[in-house]
């Protein structure tokens, strides 16, 4: 029951028949503190990520590797418990830092000066697909997309 409600999304919780806490709940705790966080800021994340980072914070805790095995089974409940599902990244929504543009733009112009560069030899490669941006996220809560870069 604590657990439950504690939990920020309870749409997933609803549909159990039985709930069972985690095994190691700080850690639990902590890792979906720091996933939300993350999402909060706009940013990725990817089952691997959150894999990682509970091994981070694992060691910080003091977790011995014999207590959890961070396999898909532990990754699909953690994801279960907390309603945390797949979404697509749609759109380029954010936007761009000002600040660091203006300050770039001179740069720019530096480099083509000292370069000799023609317009012609200036592209712009955000679609190219040489950047590699994720297609999709994890998210909780009732988030139906996911806004991209």
């Amino acid at each position: 029951m604590k657990f439950a409600s504690q939990s920020l999304t309870t749409e997933k919780l609803a549909s159990r028949q039985t709930l069972k806490k985690p095994k190691l709940e700080q850690l639990d705790s902590v890792l979906f503190k720091w996933f939300s966080a993350v999402r909060s800021q706009g940013k990725t994340v990817t089952g691997p990520m959150i894999v990682e980072k509970a091994k981070k914070f694992g060691q910080d805790l003091g977790v011995a590797e014999s207590e959890c095995n961070y396999s898909d089974g532990w990754l699909r409940n953690f994801k279960f418990r907390h309603g945390i599902r797949r979404l697509d990244v749609t759109g380029e929504t954010l936007s761009a830092n000002q600040n660091s543009a203006e300050k770039y733009k001179d740069e720019f112009e530096k480099i083509v000066a000292d370069n000799d560069l023609t317009p012609e030899q200036i592209y712009n490669a955000d679609e190219t697909g040489l950047l590699y941006l994720p297609t999709s996220t994890l998210a909780g809560g009732r988030r139906k997309s996911s806004q991209g870069f």
